[in-house]
């Protein structure tokens, strides 16, 4: 004969076991870091390099954080935009816009940089909406001097996989 007790302990037991499998599917993959498809990014275009300005780089990796200093070597003041582009390469000649998160922003206005003083950039991952992975980067920005047009400027750097965090 047909156990309706039986049945009816049955299906909550199935009905637990589904919420359970649904609930610990769900924790994990909030913890799990999200699968990066860097082609979704948007393509960055960098503009041709001009000289006329005289200006160098400082790139620093440390375990939670990038310090990148832009020096000017110049003898004229610089002038620069407190903002900065991450970009990361996707194939040979392709780099992609690292997308920042939503609570990152730069402040307003600009800098002037006398000759032999830097402006620092720091990077840190939570500035981002993706956790860093192997690979090679750009950090890209913008200076000028009082005459001149504004020229982007970059300083590469590669992430192994003992620098980015997985």
């Amino acid at each position: 004969m047909f156990n309706r007790k039986g049945t009816r302990n049955q299906m909550v037991l199935v009905a637990v076991t589904f919420f359970a499998m649904f609930l610990i599917g769900h924790i994990v993959g909030r913890l799990m870091p999200r699968t990066v498809d860097v082609s979704e990014w948007e393509i960055f275009q960098f503009e041709s390099p001009r000289n006329n300005i005289d200006y160098s780089f400082e790139v620093d990796i440390h375990n939670d954080y990038i310090s990148v200093a832009l020096i000017n070597t110049g003898v004229e003041n610089l002038l620069k935009y407190p903002g900065f582009t991450v970009v990361k390469q996707a194939d040979y000649d392709e780099w992609r816009v690292f997308p920042f998160s939503e609570e990152t922003f730069f402040a307003a206005g600009l800098i002037s940089l006398p000759p032999g003083l830097r402006a620092t950039y720091e990077l840190t991952e939570n500035m981002l909406i993706f956790d860093f992975i192997p690979g090679q980067y750009r950090i890209v920005t913008e200076i000028w001097h009082a005459e001149s047009e504004p020229m982007q400027v970059w300083t590469s750097f590669e992430l192994h996989a003992r620098n980015a965090s997985h």
